[in-house]
């Protein structure tokens, strides 16, 4: 990839893209990706760069900001749950259990 710097020396992005871990922003600068974050992108809703969606780490999940957050305890995959009218609480929900435990409401719970 190729760096130039604007006019108050900060290094811009001008071909290739952004290391991995990295983002363009709207200012055409790489941006870190946030914690627990493998992949990201800059969002033009949230307008920021945020985690893509399935691109958090193993044990969190990805929040309506863009965030990756720790799933609940002994689950190793969650997710927000949106509503019909495309509302939602934000708050993360198991979708896959930890070996050994299962799925009770959204929890998960000791196999016996």
């Amino acid at each position: 990839y190729r760096v130039d710097t604007d006019g108050d020396g900060n290094v811009i992005c001008k071909s290739g893209g952004c290391l991995t871990g990295y983002a363009l922003n709207t200012e055409n600068l790489c941006e870190e990706c946030g914690a627990n974050c493998v992949d990201c992108e800059y969002d033009s809703v949230l307008a920021s760069v945020a985690c893509k969606s399935g691109s958090c780490d193993s044990n969190y999940g990805r929040k309506s900001d863009g965030s990756c957050d720790a799933c609940p305890t002994d689950c190793n995959d969650c997710s927000i749950v949106t509503a019909a009218d495309g509302t939602t609480d934000d708050i993360l929900y198991c979708d896959n259990c930890d070996f050994r435990f299962a799925e009770n409401i959204d929890a998960c719970t000791p196999c016996p």
